[in-house]
């Protein structure tokens, strides 16, 4: 029996927790209300408005959060699966006289059971109007709920409540509408039965009354319905609305003050609430011949205003007309429950939304089956699975625009006549603006004459409490990680070049320091020569990247703003190693040498110093030129933020006061070095002007960087964010560049192996191969048919007859190179697939391809030769999966074209979305562009044109690839599928 027991309990949360979870789909916003916290270690009678059939009792559990046993009508348990759950609910059958005359004397024993169960100290709720309605007022409230009050006090239930629930709806016949639950203050049982000293027919009565009371004070209610159609017009006319901004609490709340007044002004001063009704009538009955309403903008707004309203309107409407595709995917099921329950559903709104939801679930159920089945069938499973899970979204999307649509449509139509009859217009909105007024002035009486009860605390929806905490965790995280942030970029740190120990120069004889110093000297003279000559290139290089003649995504320009980083890195190298030599230069016994060795310390500490100040100073007001400068480049073994790094060590605390301290005490000592010999006009004199010129540049240099730690950790905090995104963007692009939609003939392609049987004899190293693709998810993003590049790179024996195997760029990778595919095959193509620039095979690149073109570049061998070593040069950079030209350090598949042929071929680069680019496209629109002409940078020398209709490939002329130009990039939009 225990188990039984604990099997209905298990089997009624699990239903319970179901319907609640579609009541609150259906509803999506059930606001609380609570006049005062429920009774604890109590039992408890609620008691409610029965507004909305079987959802009331859900929304009644939700509002509460308890488990509570419900009185229904008798007929509903023996509706086949509805009786199975009601009774798990454990909702207790009523029998009334409108179901069943011969029934109702069992009405009694279902009111004992409910006071037995309150005895035993569960919950039950009761609708004592006995029925559901849809009228706006609190029907007549039956004895039954005082009935099983008294019956569980008889059965020994003791701290017995009835607390009464207000259930007030938004619309409860529409999907995704809002409702609004009062919980009012609880009732005590026990001390109403003592009032009345035990009588309890006179308890009853009373008690009913009393119930009666407290769901008038929970409920929207007005005492005379006639009322209602009067409450719709105020609740726009009364001047408060307006302030309400659109929120449907909000509105509920005006609603019930609105009928409060009513109720107020017709026992207190019926007359003029009678005047007041009478005006509404006649100023309804006005707009209605004019085709308005109260509610219609053109007479509640100045006609400037209307005309934002309405263009506002148009440009919510156009930008959100995308869930078109919701509205197709759902019309079928969508129009096949309103029909069914239609049908089914009798006069009234009370169980229109209950008949939505009982036939919309199996319905919508077995929709989406059916299209997840179809959709696998058609396309790769995941897309099946990808859609069912969107869909929703979509559908909800698209059932508010279409609402928001038709209300648009249906309000421009009334409205635009009325725009021409400018005098009536002005006439309704004067009688509008006085009927306003006069419901503002009974407004203002009526709360002055009555107190509104405080708004108590409301529950805060979960979802809003999940948002909150959410947003402090990520609040707190980005504090810790801006605090983080900036105490790396203020924390002083010393430079990488100078943490080694130095030579203890106090060891050494002066014979045996003299030759090193003579060396380092000449060194130095090489080394400030050269500085000299990189600062003249650098300011000539910036007046070139200025005006236009250079640019950064060039390659030879590119190239040549790295050559001067390389330099300057080069100089700033050997400068340092003889800072870190000399810069115990006080322990060499010899003052002399001493003297010597410390004019070379500083000299090239501060030549270093001078110099990196200059650099930084000719490209930091240019961010392409400071982003070019701080991308890493393997081929040139540059680390990541190598300008940002060298930016940084100017500003170095320690470093500064480090030379602060050199060039002051370097002051002290003019006296000696006169006195040694090595003053100014010695043959050490050129340290000395070198000193006080670099000391000079440096003191004009500190002025421009004042203060700049903060813009660089601002820098560094948008690089991390720009890492973070780009990391985000390259995951979804990978999963998007692998992703089929769909999978025919098993998968396989329409290039077969007799084709590259056929194709391969017709290669020749430096052709450049566009390929195809079909049902690749990626194509939707590509402009047009070809999506992909390759390069093809020929055999070793081939490469080898050119020279190749010997040139460096081509030798760091030639064992790669030579190493067979997973499959066995030979290497002969290089190309950016999502890993990176890697070596692939004609197997793998254009067997698994549905078309390929192949254009071979007229340049010389010469040339060739050269495109060839710079593409084995790139191998290994990883993919750009922002399709970038102007960095090199990733690489998509055109840019490897491009990098290769840069200065040989007019290669179009186009922008898109702000970015320089070159989509594959490009390259056979070129070769359109160019066909027959003399001058034509490219030749075709195989077209194999896969067909998907047919499922097969054939090799075609020039003129159908020129065609391929006006396909699709959908497979199922191309010619003859």
């Amino acid at each position: 029996m225990a188990n039984e027991n604990d099997t209905t309990h298990y089997a009624g949360d699990f239903s319970r927790g179901v319907v609640r979870r579609f009541v609150r789909f259906y509803y999506p916003r059930i606001e609380v209300e609570r006049f005062g916290p429920l009774p604890k270690d109590a039992r408890i009678l609620f008691v409610a408005n029965h507004a909305n059939s079987l959802i009331d009792p859900v929304v009644m559990g939700i509002a509460t959060g308890r488990r509570i046993h419900y009185l229904a009508k008798a007929p509903l348990f023996d509706v086949p699966v509805l009786g199975q759950i009601l009774k798990a609910l454990g909702m207790i059958p009523a029998f009334r006289g409108s179901d069943d005359k011969s029934q109702v004397r069992r009405n009694v024993q279902s009111l004992d059971t409910a006071g037995e169960l309150l005895a035993e100290g569960k919950d039950v709720g009761i609708f004592p109007e006995g029925k559901s309605h849809d009228e706006t007022h609190v029907e007549q409230v039956r004895s039954g709920a005082a009935r099983i009050a008294l019956k569980a006090v008889a059965a020994g239930a003791e701290n017995l409540y009835i607390v009464p629930i207000g259930l007030n709806y938004e619309r409860k016949e529409q999907f995704r509408s809002s409702i609004w639950a009062r919980i009012g203050e609880a009732i005590k049982v026990n001390a109403w039965l003592s009032d009345h000293d035990g009588d309890e027919r006179k308890a009853m009565r009373s008690l009913t009354t009393r119930v009666d009371a407290g769901l008038k004070e929970v409920v929207i209610h007005l005492d005379k319905a006639e009322w209602e159609l009067y409450l719709n017009d105020l609740e726009v006319l009364e001047p408060e609305a307006r302030r309400l901004g659109g929120d449907p609490i909000s509105a509920l709340r005006h609603r019930r003050r609105l009928a409060d007044g009513i109720n107020w002004f017709m026992a207190e001063n019926p007359e003029r609430a009678g005047e007041a009704a009478e005006a509404i009538r006649k100023h309804r009955e006005a707009l209605a011949a004019a085709g308005l309403t109260v509610r219609s903008p053109l007479v509640r707004y100045r006609t400037l205003w209307v005309g934002w309203l309405a263009l506002r309107q148009a440009l919510i409407l156009c930008a959100g007309a995308a869930p078109w595709l919701g509205t197709i995917f759902h019309i079928v099921p969508f129009a096949t429950v309103r029909l069914i329950a239609g049908r089914l559903n009798p006069p009234g709104k009370m169980t229109i939304a209950l008949y939505r939801l009982l036939i919309g679930l199996p319905i919508y159920g077995v929709w989406y089956l059916l299209a997840w089945r179809w959709l696998a069938g058609y396309f790769q499973p995941w897309v099946a699975w990808a859609v069912c899970f969107l869909m929703p979204f979509a559908g909800l999307w698209a059932l508010d625009y279409c609402r928001r649509a038709r209300d648009t449509a249906l309000l421009w139509w009334r409205e635009s006549g009325m725009l021409f009859r400018r005098g009536k217009l002005k006439e309704l909105r004067a009688g509008q603006q006085a009927l306003s007024d006069r419901l503002e002035t009974l407004s203002r009486e009526h709360r002055q004459a009555r107190s509104f009860p405080v708004e108590t605390r409301r529950t805060v929806p979960m979802w809003a409490v999940a948002l909150r905490y959410f947003g402090g965790a990520v609040g707190l995280i980005a504090a810790v990680a801006l605090w983080a942030l900036a105490y790396g970029w203020f924390k002083p740190r010393p430079m990488i070049e100078l943490l080694s120990p130095s030579p203890n120069l106090g060891e050494r004889s002066a014979a045996a320091l003299s030759g090193p110093i003579d060396s380092d000297e000449a060194d130095l003279r090489e080394l400030v020569a050269e500085l000299d000559r990189l600062k003249q290139r650098v300011s000539d290089l910036r007046a070139d990247f200025e005006s236009g003649r250079r640019n950064f995504i060039r390659q030879e320009d590119n190239d040549a703003i790295r050559k001067s980083m390389m330099t300057y890195i080069a100089c700033r190298t050997g400068l340092l190693r003889i800072v870190w030599k000399y810069r115990n230069y006080d322990q060499i016994g010899d003052t002399a040498l001493r003297l010597r060795a410390m004019l070379l310390a500083l000299t090239a500490a501060t030549s270093t110093y001078a110099t990196s100040l200059d650099f930084v100073a000719q490209f930091a007001d240019s961010p392409d030129a400071v982003r070019k400068l701080n991308e890493p480049e393997p081929l040139w073994d540059v680390p990541e933020s190598l300008f940002d790094r060298i930016h940084r060590n100017l500003v170095n605390d320690d470093l500064t006061d480090q030379m602060n301290e050199a060039i002051g005490n370097y002051r002290t000592r003019f006296s000696e070095f006169e006195s040694e010999g090595l003053g100014e006009n010695s043959s050490e004199g050129l340290w000395h002007r070198r000193i006080s010129r670099n000391v000079a540049e440096i003191e004009r240099a500190r002025e421009r960087f004042a203060n700049p730690k903060l813009d660089l950790a601002i820098k560094e905090a948008k690089r991390l964010g720009k890492d973070n995104l780009y990391r985000a963007k390259s995951f979804v692009s990978y999963w998007i560049g692998k992703g089929r939609v769909r999978a025919p003939r098993e998968g396989e392609t329409l290039i077969r192996d007799e084709h590259l049987k056929e194709l391969l004899p017709k290669l020749r190293p430096g052709d450049i191969l566009v390929e195809r693709r079909n049902w690749v998810l990626s194509n939707a993003f590509m402009p047009g048919y070809w999506s992909h590049v390759a390069f093809y790179l020929g055999g070793p024996e081939e490469l080898e007859a050119l020279g190749l195997d010997t040139d460096p760029r081509v030798a760091r990778h030639w064992k790669a190179f030579l190493i067979p595919d997973e499959h066995g095959h030979r290497r002969v193509i290089l190309e950016g697939l999502a890993p990176g620039i890697i070596f692939t095979s004609l197997e793998h690149s254009v067997g698994e391809a549905d078309g390929v073109c192949v254009l071979r570049p007229k340049v010389s061998e010469a040339d060739r030769r050269e495109c060839l070593a710079r593409a084995f040069s790139h191998a290994g950079k990883p993919y750009d999966f922002e399709f970038d030209f102007f960095t090199t350090d990733k690489l998509v598949c055109t840019e490897l074209i491009y990098r290769a042929f840069d200065d040989r071929l007019d290669l179009p680069l186009v922008e898109i979305m702000g970015t320089t680019t070159m989509p594959a496209m490009e390259m056979v629109r070129k070769f359109a562009r160019e066909l027959g002409k003399a001058d034509a940078q490219f030749e075709l020398v195989a077209f194999l044109d896969g067909n998907e209709a047919t499922g097969t490939a054939a090799f075609r002329d020039a003129a159908a690839l020129v065609e391929s130009l006006d396909r699709s990039s959908f497979t199922w939009m191309q010619p003859g599928d």
